[in-house]
């Protein structure tokens, strides 16, 4: 098998990637990414099962604040062993806004959040 690989690496600050593992269940959810000082793009949410042997069920939302303006996922079942892509095309967030959630079991699924802050 051949296989070409390129890499490239930027040094500019304004993109973002944040992982993180949901450790809140039970409709208690969790904060993963707040757009603090600048408006921001998401360009990419993954949701991850490292689990070989159960499904789990997550949720991601978008919080203003404490209140939710919509879901991205709702109980959205995440395969054994597997990855879902969540966004099909980027999400606007104002500053303020906040990336939120929850998972069935703690420390069943991890999320991973890319964008860009807009300045």
């Amino acid at each position: 098998m051949d296989a070409f690989i390129v890499i490239s690496s930027k040094s500019d600050t304004n993109y973002f990637g944040v992982g993180s593992t949901i450790t809140s269940t039970a409709g208690s959810f969790q904060t993963l990414f707040t757009s603090t000082t600048n408006p921001s793009v998401i360009r990419s949410i993954r949701l991850i099962n490292y689990d070989l042997s159960i499904d789990e069920d997550a949720s991601v939302a978008i919080y203003r604040g404490e209140v939710r303006l919509g879901y991205l996922a709702y109980n959205m079942t995440v395969p054994k062993n597997s990855t879902i892509e969540i966004i099909q095309k980027p999400k606007y967030l104002v500053a303020g806004d906040s990336l939120r959630a929850t998972a069935a079991t703690s420390g069943g699924v991890s999320v991973c959040i890319s964008g860009k802050y807009i300045v």
